[in-house]
């Protein structure tokens, strides 16, 4: 692939991430995924448990919608390696911000893992076969709490997987679920509903200020909202 057709496809992707964002059922219909446990380990998380009922019920949906957004965005991101040609490297790009258990899903989501994984693509580090590897870059940007939790959840995967690391996609998942909490990510249901039409600026900029608070949302509006 040359470096124009990695940058169109790296476009594409882009776009191919909004339209995503965009229908919640496309993403359920297209991963299938079991519900999510409320439980802050990784081994739980995959287990598969039943919900529950009452508020678990609430925070296990909030985490099966944003995991399905953070699965298909990691596949669309890094799912596969650009073929660069020989004498192409990848270049240096600003490293992404670190996250540390902030409990604001629109950090974690935009200004946290977007970054990284756009890091981790700037730097050609996709494909199944790096998948360990994302694992252990990512301790790298996390710090504090959120630090914490990822030492011992790996050290306690792998003593219960032979050694093995948790899949990248589970692993942020399972980040997520931790440390953000339902209520936070209504802030980006309100700021989608305060979106204004100005004149001066035209319907294109509204057009782009929907797209841009929807796809910070947990289940995103649908196309006949916008």
């Amino acid at each position: 692939m040359s470096t124009s057709s990695a940058s169109r496809a790296g476009r594409k992707a882009d776009r191919d991430i909004e339209l995503r964002w965009r229908s919640a059922n496309h993403l359920a219909n297209t991963l299938g995924r079991a519900p999510i446990p409320i439980n802050n380990s990784i081994s739980a998380y995959k287990s598969g448990l039943d919900r529950g009922d009452g508020i678990n019920d609430v925070m296990n949906e909030f985490a099966e919608n944003a995991a399905e957004v953070i699965r298909e965005t990691i596949a669309i991101k890094v799912g596969s390696r650009i073929d660069l040609p020989p004498n192409v490297r990848p270049p240096k790009v600003a490293e992404p911000v670190k996250y540390s258990g902030e409990d604001d899903h629109d950090f974690f989501t935009v200004s946290f893992l977007e970054k990284l994984l756009a890091w981790f693509r700037a730097g050609n580090y996709g494909g199944p076969d790096l998948d360990t590897y994302r694992v252990v870059l990512l301790q790298s940007y996390l710090t504090d709490e959120a630090h914490r939790w990822y030492v011992s959840e790996t050290e306690t995967y792998a003593r219960e997987n032979d050694g093995a690391s948790p899949e990248f996609a589970d692993l942020i998942c399972a980040l997520h679920q931790r440390f953000v909490k339902s209520s936070t990510a209504q802030r980006a249901t309100r700021a989608f509903d305060t979106v204004k039409y100005d004149a001066s600026k035209g319907p294109e900029q509204l057009y782009t200020d929907l797209i841009d608070r929807g796809r910070r949302m947990v289940e995103p509006p649908s196309q006949l909202t916008l």
